[in-house]
This record gives structure tokens, sequence and C-alpha cells, in this order.
């Protein structure tokens, strides 16, 4: 009867042991999903970072400023005639 017993606990354990390792190795499967759909949104947040910092450059450069000034406030670039030459008095100065 103890051999019986034995061999009979000898293959649950086995039979429980490879359970185990099958669950572990599922769980291994798991996490490296997530840590590809985490990579890959990462990536997709560098590009879109990237993108919106070459649309700041782009906005920040002077022609586009001025061009925007110009449509949307109705600013005009100052003449020649339209500046005045202001004397300088050194006995005002505070």
């Amino acid at each position: 009867m103890k051999k019986t017993t034995f061999i009979y606990l000898f293959f649950l354990m086995n039979v429980f042991l490879i359970f185990i390792n099958i669950y572990q190795h599922n769980l291994v499967i798991k996490t490296h999903y997530e840590k590809q759909k985490i990579v890959r949104k990462k990536n997709k947040l560098l590009l879109k970072k990237d993108l919106m910092l070459m649309e700041l450059f782009k906005q920040k450069q002077p022609s586009v400023i001025e061009k925007y000034a110009q449509e949307n406030f109705k600013f005009e670039k100052t003449k020649h005639s339209q500046l005045k030459n202001l004397p300088l008095s050194t006995t005002n100065l505070v």
C-alpha cells in the first residue's frame, strides 16, 4: 500500500508542478504583451511629441508671426515716414 500511495502522490505532484509551470509561462507571456503595448504607446507619444515640437518651431518663425499679426490683428509694418526723432535732453534726467 505504501508503494502505491507513493506513486499516486508522485504522480499528483508532477501534475501539480506541470500546471504551475504552465501558469508561470502564461504569466510571462502576458507580461511580455503588456510590455509591448506600453512600448508601442511610448513610441506613439514620442512621435506625437516630435510632431508638436516641429509645429511649435514652425509657429515661432518670424514670418509666421508677422503673417498672423497682419491677418488677425490688422497690424502693418511701420513705414519710415511714420518714425520721428526725439531730441535727447540731458538736463531733465532724473
